[in-house]
């Protein structure tokens, strides 16, 4: 007796026709299965963000104020590391966000008579979210969302808007990345 593909031998030793499984089935073992495995990276990355967060919150936080030639204000409470919003990219999320003036006032240290330079409903630095495990940050992509830019220039040519530290501080530290 020759074994055909289409049959399979049971109990007995006798040769039956194998069962064919319904294409319904098919159909709802193929969506328990993708299901499932969505559920499992959807919970891989909400722990990710757990686990990495103050890391990657606090390194670019540092980063940003080794460039920037200005105060950023902003309460801890106010960053968040999402993987969700800019899928497949990773990035750190600012909310109410104020920036001061680049220049001081040379009759104040306070930074309460600076003026406001921008302000902003969220910043949002995007990055891979390989660069986590690789820890080194290249950022991708800056969004700013329900932003106010107030933009001046004194009587003596100098003016609020040049954040950025000199060519010489940045280029002694810079990597090419933050």
């Amino acid at each position: 007796m020759e074994k055909n593909p289409q049959q399979e031998v049971n109990v007995q030793g006798e040769l039956v026709a194998k069962k064919r499984r319904p294409f319904w089935e098919k159909i709802v073992r193929f969506t328990f299965w993708t299901g499932g495995i969505f559920t499992f990276l959807l919970l891989a990355l909400v722990g990710l963000a757990f686990l990495f967060e103050d890391n990657i919150k606090g390194y670019v936080t540092n980063e940003l104020n080794k460039y920037l030639n200005t105060s950023i204000i902003v309460e801890p409470e106010n960053i968040n590391l999402t993987f969700i919003k800019d899928f497949p990219q990773a990035s750190v999320e600012f909310t109410s966000v104020t920036a001061l003036d680049a220049t001081e006032k040379k009759d104040s240290t306070s930074l309460s008579k600076r003026d406001t330079l921008f302000s902003a409903g969220e910043v949002s630095f995007s990055f891979s979210i390989l660069d986590i495990f690789r820890e080194n940050y290249t950022i991708r992509n800056i969004s700013l969302e329900d932003g106010r830019v107030d933009v001046r220039i004194d009587k003596h040519g100098n003016d609020n808007y040049h954040f950025l530290k000199s060519d010489t501080v940045a280029t002694a530290n810079d990597s090419g990345q933050v």
